[in-house]
């Protein structure tokens, strides 16, 4: 199997296996394909969805700082810090780490109001 195509496929197979209730296949198959290709945005989502209903803090802070610097888009760029800013100051006493987070997010949107 090529390069290129192998994170794509393992990201495919980890949504089949998480739709046929497979939940720790799943997490293998995105794990694997943000292994292959560290920039496969979608990858980084499905563990970000999958951490966050395990209550997963630290490695979904990590999947979360990494959407952030993936994402083009500014609002999913917006909601990745956020989240992370909220994780890091409830659920991982690291302030420091929060503050930097909504100082990110801040330059994106100062107004908004999670900021």
């Amino acid at each position: 199997m090529g390069y290129a195509i192998a994170g794509p496929l393992r990201t495919t197979s980890g949504f089949s296996a998480r739709l046929s209730g497979a939940r720790d296949r799943a997490q293998k198959e995105f794990e694997a394909a943000r292994r292959n290709d560290s920039a496969d945005l979608l990858s980084h989502l499905a563990l970000v969805a999958m951490y966050r209903g395990d209550e997963a803090w630290e490695p979904l802070a990590q999947a979360l700082e990494r959407v952030a610097e993936l994402a083009v888009s500014p609002e999913l760029r917006l909601d990745a810090l956020c989240e992370l800013a909220r994780i890091a100051a409830t659920q991982l006493d690291a302030p420091k780490r929060a503050r930097l987070a909504l100082d990110r997010a801040a330059e994106l949107r100062a107004d908004d109001p999670r900021v």
